[in-house]
């Protein structure tokens, strides 16, 4: 601050220098420290952030000959999908108080069975309609006894291990590859 003397008078004024600089010298920094974290972010995002392949447009010839090139056990693979079959086991609605005391959920889900392609799958849905009754029960006191735990899998993998299980020793035969749950709902109460 600076002071002025009056000649003769003998006040003092003072006068101050405007804090104009130095709020604007603080905005400054401040602004400063925003746009250094938002960029280190931006920065350390990118380094640890997942990277995806790049979708590579296919030549059908070279396809065709990496398939024939490809060992024995990649091609079954690819041809395994096309020799199976869906067949519908049904819906289902089943409730379950056993997973959590003083809790019921109700789950409702469409079961299908992968059987292998031809004969079999034909086999598999005459024999599932011979035993639906059977198959239907067997489903529902799976469902039932069922964990929690195996009920929030997001796989459910324990539930269908234990269908595609006891389908097969019911009907006597494997003919079950695969359980598929699809369009699965689940309410607690």
């Amino acid at each position: 601050m600076a002071q002025k003397t009056a000649e003769g008078k003998g006040v003092v004024e003072q006068t101050s220098v405007p804090r104009a600089n130095a709020k604007s010298g603080k905005l400054v920094l401040i602004i400063g420290l925003v746009a250094l974290i938002v960029t280190a972010q931006a920065v350390i995002t990118y380094f640890l952030m997942p990277r995806t392949p790049d979708p590579k447009p296919e030549d059908p010839a070279a396809t065709k000959s990496a398939s024939v090139a490809a060992p024995n056990g990649e091609e079954e693979a690819e041809t395994s999908q096309s020799e199976t079959a869906e067949v519908t086991m049904g819906d289902y609605n089943c409730t379950n108080s056993t997973a959590n005391p003083g809790l019921v959920v109700h789950i409702d889900f469409k079961l299908v069975a992968v059987a292998a392609a031809g004969s079999q799958a034909s086999s598999l849905k005459q024999q599932l309609e011979v035993h639906s009754a059977r198959v239907r029960q067997l489903v529902n006191q799976i469902v039932r006894r069922s964990s929690l735990e195996d009920l929030n899998d997001p796989n459910l993998s324990t539930i269908k291990r234990l269908i595609r299980q006891e389908v097969n020793r019911l009907l006597r035969k494997s003919y079950v590859i695969e359980v598929v749950i699809s369009d699965i709902r689940t309410m607690e109460q």
